[in-house]
């Protein structure tokens, strides 16, 4: 069993494509990428956690694509997500509003947005793993309601920035190490 990680993937929202600078055409084109970039990756006992902003269908739409994923999928929930019971009816495993796993070189912390201190992580967390800011350029922040620069301990999964498909833990780890934050 592998962990996986991506965020953003905004399955059904036609604006994206043009917001984030998505290399689309059109919707069915960009849940096509995604789903067979995921398909690729994950295998069925894999686990993903997904940090939001998964899908703006409707119900049966998400029911359909989460059934259409592979693995066990967790939601850290985004601010485009519905509820807790609505996104658990479409077939997550379980939704949550933020989670801390411990991995071999310490915690990381989940979430939809970025932290700008540790200050506001659970105590012992080394870095933080988030979404919610599809490109990182100066537009992107400011239309994210993001004013600062995100911090080195902070790791964007978003799908823009992971080129379409959930990343490992070893490759999040990469990150954190080229940013010296762990050893």
């Amino acid at each position: 069993m592998n962990m996986w990680f991506i965020g953003c993937t905004h399955f059904e929202h036609r604006n994206i494509i043009e917001l984030a600078g998505r290399p689309h055409a059109d919707i069915r084109s960009m849940n096509y990428d995604l789903v067979s970039k995921w398909n690729r990756t994950v295998k069925p006992c894999d686990i993903v956690f997904h940090l939001g902003d998964f899908s703006f269908g409707n119900a049966t739409q998400m029911r359909e694509m989460l059934g259409i994923l592979l693995g066990k999928k967790i939601l850290i929930r985004g601010n485009h997500d519905r509820g807790i019971q609505a996104m658990t009816n479409a077939g997550f495993q379980a939704v949550l509003e933020n989670a801390t796993i411990q991995t071999p070189w310490g915690s990381i912390f989940l979430q939809h947005r970025p932290l700008y201190s540790l200050d506001d992580a659970p105590m012992g967390v080394v870095a933080v793993v988030h979404a919610h800011i599809h490109r990182g350029h100066k537009e992107d922040l400011e239309r994210a309601d993001e004013c600062t620069k995100v911090p080195n301990f902070c790791v964007n999964v978003s799908s823009e920035v992971v080129n379409y498909m959930p990343i490992s833990l070893s490759w999040i780890h990469r990150q954190l190490l080229d940013k010296k934050i762990t050893p």
